[in-house]
């Protein structure tokens, strides 16, 4: 194959070849860039992540639960129910003991 162009260069490609080359070229810097760009998202999720772990209480354990906080949870939820929704819902927490 000879390469082609004015001749003062014996390294010249193609033009085909040289097209090809290009557009590989260019799809590697476009795969680039959305790798950066999924790393960066990946990031940004990772901090919020951290963030938000930051942010949790500890669950208590059922088993570590009395009655008393049982009752306290009640009263607590109840706070949040429609007046309409307690009224139809009067019942008391009550322990085995009492």
């Amino acid at each position: 194959m000879k390469p082609s162009g004015n001749g003062n260069n014996g390294h010249t490609m193609h033009p085909s070849v040289e097209a090809v080359i290009n557009s590989k070229v260019a799809a590697m810097l476009q795969r680039q860039q959305e790798l950066a760009n999924v790393e960066a998202q990946l990031e940004q999720e990772k901090q919020r992540k951290r963030e938000l772990e930051a942010l949790q209480v500890p669950l208590m354990q059922m088993d570590d639960v009395t009655y008393e906080q049982l009752g306290q949870l009640r009263n607590s939820l109840m706070v949040f129910k429609p007046s309409s929704m307690v009224a139809r819902s009067s019942w008391r927490f009550k322990s085995e003991w009492s």
